[in-house]
Formats: C-alpha cells, sequence, structure tokens
C-alpha cells in the first residue's frame, strides 16, 4: 500500500475511513493528541518522500517506512514513561519495546524490519552528543544514515525542532554527508587521507579461534520451554529437568512448575504438559541445539514421524532466548518466533523470568500481558 507511489493518499484514506485506527491504534491515538500538528506533518512529508522515492524508481527501506509509521506512538509512550519519572535511556527503551509489541498484535512486523526501526529511534537522542569519541561512535553505526534522514524530516515538520536544530545537527550530522563547517580536527584528517566520509573502519576483530574461544567461556542464559502430550507426558517433562541440568558447561537456574495447556495450531490432540527452564550455558546456540535434540531423542521422540506440523510430541524441546541475541540460522530463529504468541509457553516463562528480554518486543512479562491465558492451569500433582 504505501509502497505503491500513493503513500500519501493510501494513508488519508485510511484516516478518512477509520481504518487508520484499526491498523495502527497506537498511532491513530497519538496523532489524535497531538495539538500541533507537528507528527501529522512529519507522517505526511516521509510519505510524500516515499511516493517520490518511487516514482524515481529508487529503493525504500521497510524499516524506515515503519519507524515514520509509528514514530507518532513512540512518542507518546515516551512521554508518558518520562512522567513517570523514568530515566531517558530507559524510557526510551521501554517505548521502543512497547509500541513494538501492540503493533505486532494487529499487523505483521518482521524482526528484520522491527530491530532496526527501533535503531532509528534510539539514534535521535545522540544526535545532540559533541563528545569526539561519541560522534564518531554514531557516524559507525550502520543505521546512521537512516538515523540522520529522520532527524532531518523531525526538523522540518516541527518549528519547535526547528530552533533546535543548531544543537541537535551540532555533532554527528554537521560532518557526515551534509553541508556545513567541519571540525578543524576532521578537515586535517580528510587532507592527510586518514578519514573517508565515514568513520575509520573498527579494528580487525580477533582471529576466529580466538573468537569461538571467548564465546565458549562467556556463559549466557538461555530460555527453554519443554513440552510433551504423548505416554506419561508429565513425567516426561520432569525427566527432562535433570537432563537439561547435566548438560556440558551448564547450569539449571530456575524450573517452572507443570502446566496443562491445551494444544496449539492443532486442536484435535491430548492436552499438553508444559514447563519452562532458565540455563545458564556456555554452549553456543547450534550446539546448545544439538543437545536439546539428543534429550528428545532419548526420550523417544522420533523427528518427522509423529504427524505434521504443530502435531502431538513425545518431548519438544524449544530454544526460546539466547541472552539477548537474535539469530536467524539454519534450522534456528531465536527469539523463537512464535513466543510472544503463545501462552503456554509464556506463562510458564513469566514464573521464573518475567523480566526476560525479547529483542524487539518487550519483556516476557509485557509479551503475557497482551495474549489471553485462558486455559492454562497449574498441573496438579498426582
Amino acid at each position: 500500500m504505501f509502497l505503491s507511489g500513493h503513500a500519501v493518499a493510501s494513508f488519508e484514506g485510511l484516516e478518512r475511513h477509520g481504518l487508520l485506527a484499526a491498523l495502527m491504534p497506537e498511532t491513530a491515538a497519538a496523532l489524535r493528541s497531538n495539538r500541533s500538528g507537528a507528527l501529522r506533518r512529519m507522517v505526511l512529508q516521509g510519505l510524500a518522500g516515499t511516493d517520490a522515492r518511487v516514482a524515481a524508481d529508487e529503493p525504500v527501506s521497510p524499516a524506515f517506512l515503519f519507524a515514520l509509521l509509528l514514530w507518532p506512538a513512540y512518542c507518546r509512550a515516551l512521554a508518558g514513561l518520562q512522567a513517570q519519572g523514568m530515566q531517558l535511556e530507559e524510557a526510551q527503551r521501554r517505548a521502543a519495546d512497547r509500541v513494538t509489541l501492540h503493533q505486532v498484535q494487529t499487523i505483521a512486523l518482521p524482526k528484520r524490519f522491527s530491530l532496526p526501526m527501533q535503531e532509528i529511534w534510539l539514534l535521535q537522542s545522540r544526535f545532540s552528543s559533541r563528545q569526539r569519541k561519541r560522534v564518531f561512535r554514531l557516524l559507525a553505526h550502520p543505521r546512521f544514515r537512516a538515523a540522520y534522514d529522520f532527524l532531518v524530516l523531525r526538523l522540518a515538520a516541527s518549528e519547535s525542532h526547528c530552533r533546535r536544530r543548531r544543537v541537535l545537527a551540532g555533532g554527528a550530522a554537521q560532518f557526515g554527508r551534509c553541508p556545513g563547517r567541519q571540525p578543524r580536527r576532521l578537515r586535517r584528517d580528510r587532507r592527510r587521507g586518514r578519514l573517508g566520509w565515514r568513520a575509520a573502519p573498527p579494528p580487525p576483530p580477533p582471529p576466529a579461534r580466538v573468537r569461538r574461544r571467548l564465546r565458549m567461556n562467556t556463559p549466557v542464559r538461555a530460555c527453554i520451554g519443554l513440552g510433551a502430550n504423548l505416554g506419561e507426558a508429565a513425567a516426561t517433562v520432569a525427566a527432562a529437568f535433570p537432563a537439561l541440568a547435566g548438560l556440558p558447561g551448564s547450569r539449571l537456574l530456575a524450573s517452572s512448575r507443570l502446566y496443562r495447556t491445551p494444544a496449539w495450531g492443532r486442536t484435535d490432540q491430548p492436552d499438553f504438559v508444559n514447563a519452562a527452564v532458565v540455563l545458564e550455558t556456555s554452549l553456543p546456540p547450534l550446539e546448545l541445539l544439538d543437545a536439546l535434540l539428543r534429550i528428545e531423542r532419548d526420550a523417544g521422540r522420533v523427528r518427522g514421524g509423529e504427524g505434521t506440523r504443530w502435531g502431538p510430541r513425545v518431548l519438544d524441546l524449544d530454544l526460546l532466548l539466547y541472552g539477548d541475541q537474535v539469530l536467524d540460522l539454519p534450522g534456528l530463529q531465536v527469539p523463537h518466533p512464535y513466543l510472544h504468541q503463545r501462552a503456554f509457553v509464556l506463562v510458564p516463562l513469566a514464573e521464573i523470568a518475567p523480566g526476560a528480554a525479547i529483542p524487539g518486543l518487550g519483556t516476557v512479562a509485557d509479551a503475557l500481558a497482551a495474549v489471553d491465558p485462558a486455559g492454562v492451569e497449574v498441573l496438579q500433582p498426582a
């Protein structure tokens, strides 16, 4: 819709027919409460730029487009958190996660878009810094160009922002690809060929062997979901706890109670028994996944032999979270792609790790508050 060359007309049509409130409720509410109209002007100017780029056959970033459309919601959430006395940095992260979590309830927002979107938002406050090291770190950030373009859009849309143009653009922005006088040291370095138009590249990473050794020796908190609905399901899940605790380089930090939960995805099967554990492990993610699959096989599971997707399971072990990492590897996606939608995973996980961060979506407790936990019950011991 917004990439067809008619983004402005599409947005105005959604507003006119009351559909914006259904698709982007947080943005619609923020625009209604913004008396100056600056946020709406910014959105329309950004969409006009999108139309111009489409007409010129130039690429358009979906992450930038989402950042633009959800910016009013982010500003409103941020103002609310700061009014509660929360420090700016923490409020920014919480607001970004909260807006993303609410938005995925109505529109699909893949992490490949939501994470860059949040980076664009969080970089905005860093443009006011004039400290040399921070400026160069900002210039080297992979989202610098998108974040700077976003800043320019903010300045163009808001008179109050325009009054602050000199402060906001006086740091990193003044010597990116933008016109303006550059610091003497930077001009001298450019003449001597020490810098291109981007910051000097970071030092080379350590050799692969050293990187692997460091990663192995640094413990990470991993969250694992357990489930079963074939045979003695409760006994199978309970027996998996010591098996997980015995993994090499790992330590069991917490385990939840057992829960009886209705089947998800396919309802023509027995109820499941679910639980969750938190491990501290030095195993890399793929090695940890292999270890989980071995525990499944030892319990009698034969993958591919238990029916279709979301069918009955002798034992299912899912790697839900691996620290704060986002992984897209062959056979492994972390965070688990359905984690934020499944009450049967979130309820036991929230029992032992409510504050665990789901990158791009807030905390486990935030995700649980957005789903219906009906039918998830603590399993009473026999």
